[in-house]
C-alpha cells in the first residue's frame, strides 16, 4: 500500500513504478522487492485501486510459474516439428530410393531403354 504521495506504507513493493496508474489497466512490470526472500520475480502482472481514504492499493501477481510452463509448451512443439520433419525426410528418402531400385531394375530387365521399362510396369506408390 502507498500513501497518496508515493510513500510506500506497508507491502513487499519497494516503491510504485509510474506505469501502475490507480483504477487503471494491468501492466507487466520488474519489481523492486523490499525482501529478497524466494529470489525476485522476473515479472509480475500489476493492477493498482485508488481507496477512498486516498491511499492506493497495488496488487501484483508473480507470472514466473506462467512464464516457465509457456516456455516448456514451445520448446515441447518445436521439438515435436523437428522429430516430424526429421521423420518426413526419412519416409520420403526411403520412398525414393524404393522407387529408384525398381526403376533400375526395370531398367536392366528393358535392355537399357529407360522409357520402355516405365511404361511397362503401372506407377509405384509409396504406402509405408
Amino acid at each position: 500500500m502507498f500513501a497518496p504521495d508515493g510513500r510506500r506504507l506497508t507491502g513487499d513493493i519497494a516503491f510504485r513504478p509510474d506505469i501502475v496508474k490507480p483504477d487503471g489497466g494491468g501492466v507487466w512490470f520488474r519489481p523492486e522487492l523490499t525482501s529478497r526472500e524466494g529470489g525476485r520475480p522476473t515479472y509480475m502482472r500489476t493492477k493498482a485501486k485508488q481507496l477512498s481514504d486516498g491511499n492506493v492499493l497495488v496488487i501484483a501477481r508473480d507470472v514466473d510459474e506462467m512464464t516457465r510452463l509457456r516456455n516448456y509448451m514451445l520448446a515441447g512443439i518445436a521439438w515435436s516439428g523437428v522429430v516430424a520433419l526429421i521423420g518426413g525426410l526419412g519416409f520420403g528418402a526411403l520412398c525414393s530410393t524404393v522407387e529408384l531400385r525398381d526403376q533400375v531394375r526395370a531398367a536392366e530387365r528393358g535392355g537399357g531403354n529407360r522409357g520402355a521399362a516405365t511404361q511397362q510396369r503401372p506407377a509405384y506408390h509409396c504406402t509405408g
